[in-house]
């Protein structure tokens, strides 16, 4: 089991071996084993490290962490990706996201850029959307170090329009925030910039469906980069949020992501039961 840099501590403040973490990944594959609704699950180690990363490595609700996720793959059938990048290349090349390559914010999360308001709606619907993110995350959630301290989320909402306003339906929002709240990562921190008035009359929209523990996790810094730079070093940021790192290659990262097309289809290849 490859190791982080990270001390592991459980809901009880224990530091735990590496040890007592397979033994953690055992309890829950024999739980998942034991019931035939998770025959098709995805149960190797990286997997169900996820979840209990994300439940303090507490086995029951981890087991119950996976149970609410597996249900909102059932119901929400179209919100989880499934299949190769490759088949979305035509979305993924429309550069609105990508993982910085080789960074990380000053709690060891890795970076995920989403430029939402270069979003076309025309182009691309909601689930889609969603769709694209998990293919992203998917490409570094199996590693060691990213499982143990999560992702921050950089949205930025320059060129945000009316266009993507009509996303925001009650169902969509519901489903959303549900997607996000079951997660399985250790913590997804959320940073919104280059808002604008049109992006404070969503954020009222959007606030009610939200959860308050999601509520949490984020943070507005509209175009203050200063504000941004306590989370994130400016070191490694693009110069376009005040940053001092490379500017953005959207063709080499996007690459990086079609390289690896195969290992992202097959960790995703659980969701596809909800087919048949």
């Amino acid at each position: 089991m490859p190791s982080c840099d990270t001390d592991i501590v459980d809901y009880s403040g224990k530091k735990l071996s590496e040890e007592d973490i397979k033994e953690c990944v055992q309890q829950l594959r024999e739980l998942l084993d034991a019931d035939k609704k998770f025959q098709n699950f995805r149960k190797d180690d990286a997997y169900l490290l996820r979840f209990l990363h994300c439940t303090d490595f507490c086995v029951h609700l981890a087991y119950r962490r996976v149970d609410d996720y597996y249900n909102t793959v059932l119901e929400y059938p179209d919100w989880y990706a499934s299949g190769s990048p490759l088949q979305y290349k035509s979305l993924i090349d429309q550069n609105t996201k990508l993982i910085l390559p080789d960074t990380r914010d000053k709690q060891g999360r890795r970076i995920f850029l989403a430029k939402l308001g270069d979003i076309d709606p025309s182009r691309m619907s909601p689930q889609e959307n969603a769709h694209v993110d998990e293919f992203w995350l998917e490409l570094v959630m199996d590693e060691p170090q990213t499982q143990a301290t999560g992702v921050s989320i950089i949205m930025d909402m320059k060129g945000y329009s009316w266009r993507m306003f009509r996303w925001l339906t009650p169902y969509n929002m519901r489903v959303g925030s549900k997607k996000a709240d079951l997660y399985p990562c250790k913590e997804l921190v959320y940073h919104v910039v280059n808002t604008s008035m049109l992006m404070n009359a969503t954020i009222k929209l959007v606030w009610p469906f939200l959860t308050a523990k999601l509520k949490e996790k984020f943070h507005f810094h509209f175009d203050d980069w200063e504000s941004l730079h306590k989370f994130i070093d400016p070191e490694i940021l693009p110069p376009e949020y005040g940053g001092k790192g490379p500017e953005l290659d959207f063709k080499t990262v996007n690459q990086w992501l079609y390289d690896n097309e195969s290992k992202v289809a097959e960790n995703l290849r659980h969701h596809e039961v909800k087919k048949s």
